[in-house]
């Protein structure tokens, strides 16, 4: 793909709706001004910058989706948004991964990026707006047409009529891609819609049981070989020297190259490739990564917690309100470190030409990715074509500030995986320390979030800060060591920025009288605004017989007011059951330890994760809101830019953990404070 900064009207046309012809619907970015449409001058074709909607002759309406599909839903939200707007036939939807490139950069972060549990709402103005801008040239066109006003037309179903004449979209679509755009749309009034807020069966579904959908390892093409990469079993290490020769010997071996990962074998398959490396002799230098060690780093961070630290947030006085209270309580939480694990295997596919880098891989950040592969290469972004695939899973690990799994492939493929959990960018460890009186707490946090991971600032965990509520004195610090020492700076997040672990807000519930079984009670409040949902939620699920309760708060991070909250409940509900199973994995089973500087568990078999066995039965109740628009999915913490409140979330994953710990301390009268949680004797 050849990306032309300027293309006329003409050229975009073209090259976007060639095969079939139709209608490109072009529209701008709210508050990007370098994506604003350019006034035309007389008799030229206007500027035509972003298209994120394509409708053919045959009636079928394509949606370009700018975000990555890893499993959110987001293939079925935002066609739901654009086919609200243009009465869409919903049979006739199809979707595609936009390509990488700047009119495709996120609303708020000025970059292409999936993440933040953002998409829904950084989208929901500008994908109604093309819906609605595309359903005003197709009535303006009908209205040719017919020979009567526009007001004289409607639109139901894919069809404009007046009276008794029809034309279907695909029929009036040559001729709307010749009219001017409108100045402006008016969207639908919230009583108007059919689509926005109602159950609806995801689009990619089908595509996935079928085994149409493509993933980044079903790239094939002639002369494509298979790469597997050595890389130093202790963080940080470097090679020294390295002796290809046995590995060069192996069947199906075309060749070892030194990337600056690691050592590199490229083969036939995959097969050969692992063999390869298998029989490859390295003399690794280890570096400070080799002092590493999850008992040290336990020590250390128990003694960190009792040391004044780094300032990170203060709310009143806590040393006067200390001494004065009449209930002091003490205690320690512990999360380890923990593997993303996605289902689906890092992989990423390159092909480089003397003037093109093609890339095929699942990402969440097109354009970090597209940036850097043209610094490795010396060609410009424009020259580098990202094809986005499915994601089996993201979790934020394919969304990390060294793109590392597609810059270690770029490296590979100029010079001429058993490694995901080892070699990867785990979630953080930490250790916090609580000393509460009379509703008054200081928190310190021993590990938190890389500072190397934009937008995260050099001493702040801005998940711990935002957690920090109420109106009770109260101090955050962090502890006062290299947190990057022997991690190579790579901790980052988990599917959410603050660690899923048994909070200290958490409420305390003793054993009660009775039954000794009950529920897990998840109270899940879009904020001070949501006229008491959560407690209403706690409340439902007491008369239920619930005994664990845990509370998580989302301060939305929706710019400009929106105020209804809800696209799909479906895909809410999807959310929060994978959610439960994420926080369950952290709670019961997951631990990364480290010794001597090497992550000892390599795989599922001993990095374990909830079973399919162990998967309870979730219900998720939606209660009626009219917050700001939010998300379900990731988190957006500030500062990422100013339009963006903070958000605290995964909103599923943090309250699963305190949720048991307190189900358990119900049950046995034991607080359980370190994850995975564990009854000994």
């Amino acid at each position: 793909m050849t990306v032309t900064p300027n293309p006329t009207r003409r050229d975009f046309l073209k090259t976007s709706a060639a095969v079939s012809g139709g209608l490109v619907i072009a529209f701008v970015a709210p508050g990007a001004k370098r994506f604003a449409l350019a006034a035309p001058a007389p008799g030229a074709d206007p500027f035509v910058p972003n298209a994120f909607l394509r409708i053919g002759s045959d009636d079928t309406i394509t949606v370009l989706s700018a975000h990555s599909e890893m499993g959110q839903g987001i293939w079925t939200s935002l066609p739901m948004l654009i086919a609200e707007e243009l009465d869409a036939d919903w049979s006739k939807i199809k979707v595609e991964h936009a390509p990488a490139a700047p009119v495709y950069a996120h609303t708020a972060f000025g970059i292409q990026v999936t993440g933040g549990s953002s998409t829904t709402w950084s989208e929901f103005q500008r994908y109604r707006e093309a819906g609605a801008l595309a359903r005003s040239l197709l009535v303006e066109a009908a209205a040719q047409r017919f020979g009567v006003p526009a007001s004289d037309c409607r639109t139901e179903n894919g069809v404009v009529m007046a009276g008794r004449k029809r034309a279907s979209y695909g029929k009036l679509a040559d001729a709307a891609a010749q009219l001017p755009a409108p100045a402006s749309v008016k969207l639908k009034d919230v009583k108007d819609w059919k689509i926005i807020g109602k159950p609806t069966k995801r689009l990619d579904t089908p595509e996935k049981i079928t085994g149409r959908a493509r993933f980044g390892m079903d790239v094939q093409f002639d002369g494509l070989l298979t790469a597997v990469v050595a890389r130093s079993p202790v963080f940080g290490g470097k090679v020294k020297s390295f002796d290809a020769t046995k590995a060069e010997a192996e069947p199906g071996v075309r060749e070892v190259v030194q990337v600056p990962s690691g050592v590199a074998v490229l083969a036939d398959h995959f097969w050969a490739a692992s063999r390869g490396r298998a029989a490859l002799e390295i003399e690794w230098d280890p570096g400070t990564g080799a002092t590493l060690d999850s008992d040290a780093l336990r020590q250390e961070f128990s003694r960190q917690a009792t040391t004044p630290g780094l300032p990170a947030a203060n709310a009143g006085d806590v040393d006067a309100a200390m001494p004065t209270a009449a209930t002091k309580i003490e205690a320690e939480y512990a999360v380890p470190y923990l593997a993303h694990a996605p289902m689906e295997p890092l992989n990423c596919t390159v092909r480089i030409g003397p003037d093109k880098c093609e890339i095929w891989t699942g990402t969440q950040f097109q354009g970090q990715d597209q940036q850097l592969a043209a610094k490795i290469t010396g060609l410009s972004p424009e020259q580098i074509e990202i094809h986005t695939t499915f994601l089996g899973g993201g979790f934020g690990r394919r969304a990390n500030a060294t793109s590392d799994f597609v810059v270690e492939a770029v490296h590979v493929a100029k010079n001429s995986r058993r490694d995901g959990v080892r070699g990867g960018v785990g979630h953080q460890w930490d250790r916090r320390s609580l000393r509460r009186g009379r509703g008054r707490f200081a928190l310190l946090v021993g590990d938190p979030e890389s500072p190397d991971r934009p937008p995260f600032s050099q001493n702040t965990d801005h998940g711990s800060v935002v957690a920090l509520g109420g109106t009770h004195p109260q101090r955050l610090r962090h502890g006062d060591t290299d947190r990057r020492a022997g991690t190579d700076g790579r901790p980052g997040s988990g599917r959410l920025p603050p660690p899923p672990a048994p909070r200290p807000s958490a409420p305390s519930r003793r054993a009660e009288s009775g039954r000794r079984e009950g529920r897990l009670g998840i109270a899940l409040t879009p904020g001070p605004g949501a006229r008491g949902g959560g407690a209403r939620i706690v409340r439902q699920l007491r008369s239920r017989g619930g005994r664990g309760f845990g509370r998580g708060r989302e301060d939305p991070g929706a710019p400009g007011g929106v105020r209804h909250r809800l696209v799909n409940p479906e895909t809410i509900a999807a959310q929060m059951e994978s959610g439960v199973a994420f926080g369950l994995s952290a709670a019961l089973h997951s631990k990364l330890t480290v010794k001597e500087g090497r992550v000892q568990e390599s795989n599922y078999h001993d990095y374990v994760v909830l079973r399919m066995n162990e998967m309870p039965r979730v219900e998720t109740h939606i209660v009626p809101s009219v917050e700001r628009l939010g998300g379900v999915g990731e988190v957006a913490v500030p500062p990422i830019a100013p339009a963006v409140a903070n958000a605290v979330g995964e909103v599923a994953v943090p309250p699963i953990a305190p949720a048991v710990a307190n189900a358990v301390a119900a049950l046995t009268s034991r607080r359980l404070r370190e994850l995975p949680l564990r009854l000994q004797g």
